[in-house]
C-alpha cells in the first residue's frame, strides 16, 4: 500500500513499468484520483423489471452513483482484509494422496516446504559407531537383498546359493553386475540360521508381500490434526517376510547395513544402531499388517546379514 501512495504522487514511466500485480495498478489510480475529479466510477446498471429511474447515474431509489463511491481509505481496508485472508484447510492442499512406508514419519504433514526438501532422518548415528559408507559394501548389500527377493528357498538349500545365482541371472531375474557382487558367506551364514529354519517349518510363508493400507492422516500431524481428521493417506510398502502360526503373525526384514570390523568388535552397539534405525519403518508394517490379517504381529525381526544373527526389536 505504502508504494503505492508513493507512486501515485509522483507517477512516471519508471514506477509504472514497476507494477507486479493488478492490485498495484488499481490502488495507485485510486490514490491518485481527488475526490472532486475521480478517474474512476462504479456504474450499477438499471433494473429494468422494477420501477423507476433508468439513468445510468442514477440507482432506482435516486441516489447519485458518485455518492456510494466509497473512499480510499475505505477501499485500501476492503483490499487488505482480501488479501489477507488465510484459507484455514491450506494444509490439505499438500496432502499426500500415497506414500511410501519408508518415507513416513511422525509429523512428516507438519514439515515446511524447506524442511521437506531434505531427505528425513530417522534416527542419529551415535558418535561411537558408524555404518560404513562405501560404494562397494551399499552395492554388495542391494544385490544381496535381491537375492533374497528372487531366489527359491529350496533350490539354494539343495544346490547353493551360487547355483541358485547363477540361475536367476539365466532367467534374467538379476543382472550380471548383480551376480557378480553378492556376498554369498552372508548368503551361506543366512540358510544355516535358527530364522531360515523357522521360515521353513512355518506353517504360512509369504515373501516379498505387497501391501497398500490407508492410515489416517492425523496420525502424522501434531499440529493440525483436526483439519486432517477425515483425511487418509494410501500407505504402500513391502515386507521382506511374514510367517504365521498360531500365536499370530512375525514380520522378518533383511538389513544390509554394514559395520566396520573395528565396531564389530561391539556388536551390541551395532544391535542397538540396527533397533533405532529400523524400528520405526517396521512399527509402521506392523500397523498395516495387523489391519490387513486382524490377527496380532507377536514379534518383529532384523535378520542383519552383516551381524548374521537375528535381532528382536
Amino acid at each position: 500500500m505504502e508504494k503505492c501512495e508513493m507512486y501515485a504522487k509522483n507517477p512516471t514511466d519508471f514506477s509504472l513499468s514497476h507494477f507486479t500485480s493488478y492490485a498495484q495498478m488499481i490502488m495507485t489510480a485510486l490514490k491518485s484520483s481527488g475526490e472532486s475529479n475521480p478517474c474512476w466510477r462504479l456504474v450499477i446498471p438499471p433494473d429494468t423489471q422494477e420501477t423507476g429511474t433508468n439513468d445510468p447515474q442514477k440507482g432506482n431509489d435516486g441516489i447519485t452513483v458518485t455518492d456510494i463511491i466509497p473512499d480510499y481509505e475505505t477501499c485500501k481496508k476492503a483490499v487488505k482484509e482480501v488479501l489477507s485472508y488465510s484459507y484455514p484447510y491450506s494444509a490439505l492442499v499438500t496432502l499426500p494422496a500415497k506414500i511410501a512406508v519408508s518415507k513416513l514419519y511422525p509429523d512428516i504433514l507438519d514439515e515446511t516446504e524447506e524442511r521437506s526438501k531434505m531427505p528425513p532422518a530417522l534416527t542419529e548415528v551415535p558418535d561411537s559407531i558408524e555404518i560404513e559408507k562405501k560404494a562397494s559394501a551399499a552395492e554388495k548389500g542391494t544385490a544381496t537383498h535381491l537375492f533374497l527377493q528372487f531366489c527359491d528357498f529350496d533350490l539354494s538349500e539343495k544346490y547353493g546359493v551360487e547355483k541358485e545365482a547363477q540361475r536367476l541371472f539365466e532367467c534374467k531375474y538379476i543382472s550380471e553386475r548383480v551376480l557378480s557382487e553378492i556376498n554369498y558367506s552372508d548368503l551361506n551364514a543366512f540358510f544355516s540360521s535358527p530364522l531360515f529354519a523357522q521360515m521353513k517349518n512355518a506353517k504360512e510363508c509369504r515373501r516379498e508381500f505387497r501391501f497398500n493400507v490407508n492410515f489416517p492422516a492425523s496420525d502424522f500431524s501434531s499440529v493440525n490434526p483436526p483439519v486432517f481428521e477425515d483425511e487418509n493417506i494410501l500407505v504402500q510398502g513391502v515386507v521382506d517376510c511374514l510367517i504365521e502360526d498360531e500365536r499370530g503373525i512375525k514380520i522378518i526384514d533383511y538389513k544390509t547395513d554394514r559395520f566396520s570390523e573395528y565396531h564389530m568388535r561391539d556388536r551390541e552397539k551395532c544391535r542397538k544402531v540396527l533397533r533405532e534405525r529400523h524400528s520405526r519403518q517396521l512399527g509402521y508394517y506392523k500397523k498395516a499388517i495387523e489391519s490387513l490379517f486382524s490377527r496380532p504381529v507377536y514379534e518383529i525381526s532384523i535378520y542383519s546379514l552383516c551381524l548374521r544373527e537375528e535381532i528382536v526389536l
